[in-house]
């Protein structure tokens, strides 16, 4: 997959959008509430864009941490929730937790008993943990 190009994508959507909507925005929060998310796949595409643009905020679901074949990210401001199940045979549960040993700050990450891959029938368990953040 085109890793570089998708990330360049996502980089360039929030030079587009998302930089001058923030500009207008009165307060504290005033271009630095970008928050990040992606799903499997998109999660690997979303850690590297938030190496890159530091988000305030990272969510990942089931992260292909596959592609990162053993390299370390650093994310040091941001707040990054992993939420992952133990019973998915796509990103199995037992390779996020080795390559988030390899990590020098780790995400808040909650583990979900009996959830596969694709959060079948536990869509509202993930909604939950993401409304924790």
């Amino acid at each position: 997959p085109d890793v570089q190009g998708r990330v360049f994508s996502i980089r360039r959507l929030i030079a587009w959008f998302v930089t001058p909507l923030a500009m207008l925005v009165a307060g504290p929060l005033a271009g630095s509430a970008l928050g990040l998310g992606g799903f499997s796949f998109g999660g690997f595409i979303a850690i590297q864009a938030a190496e890159r643009l530091q988000p305030r905020h990272l969510v990942t679901v089931a992260p292909a941490v596959s592609y990162f074949q053993g390299r370390r990210v650093n994310l040091p401001s941001t707040d990054w929730l992993l939420v992952q199940g133990d019973a998915d045979d796509v990103v199995p549960l037992a390779e996020v937790q080795s390559w988030l040993h390899l990590l020098d700050r780790p995400p808040t990450t909650v583990v979900l008993p009996g959830v596969d891959h694709f959060f079948h029938g536990r869509l509202n368990a993930l909604k939950k943990q993401y409304w924790t953040i």
